[in-house]
């Protein structure tokens, strides 16, 4: 399930046809995946605790045979939800509406801002993908950050990665 998902961003390496991902998750070292691009999402990250990666280059002979290169260092993270995309505010009667696409296997979305010129914090939550904040000025821009997050097994709330802010002010 994406929503323990770790994405794993890469360098390119030059002439590489693929890369072999390995990794440790629950204590135990393992095959992760295969990636044809500079990136891997690991569906079975852990969100409690650290997951280590090492990512090999590698190509194959004239045999067919992979040939691996070296890998000089290992990453690590938790596993979280993808940030929502397409985030996007408009101006309605009253206040700011706030719509995005999904992120995959998220629970719901926390909003945070800077609203009317007042400190960042928070402004809502929801289940869904928009929000209408209903007190945003019609002169002053308000700012905002959608956080999705999901629930781990002993229901803690887990925030995911964060898209770029967008802004905003009421018709």
């Amino acid at each position: 399930r994406c929503r323990r998902a770790f994405y794993a961003a890469f360098r390119y390496s030059e002439g590489a046809e693929g890369y072999l991902v390995y990794g440790i998750r629950n204590g135990k070292y393992g095959y992760v995946g295969l990636s044809y691009s500079n990136y891997l999402v690991d569906t079975k990250a852990n969100d409690k605790d650290y997951n280590f990666y090492w990512v090999f280059p590698y190509t194959r002979d004239s045999h067919g045979d992979m040939i691996t290169g070296g890998c000089p260092k290992y990453v690590y993270a938790k596993g979280v939800c993808p940030a929502v995309t397409n985030l996007k505010a408009s101006s309605v009667t009253g206040g700011v509406k706030l719509t995005w696409t999904a992120s995959r296997d998220a629970d719901g979305y926390l909003i945070y801002g800077i609203v009317n010129g007042k400190p960042y914090g928070y402004v809502g939550m929801t289940a869904g993908t928009t929000y209408t904040n209903k007190g945003a000025s019609k002169s002053i821009y308000s700012f905002y950050w959608v956080y999705p997050y999901h629930k781990d097994a002993s229901g803690k709330m887990i925030t995911g990665m964060l898209a770029p802010y967008i802004y905003g002010r009421a018709k």
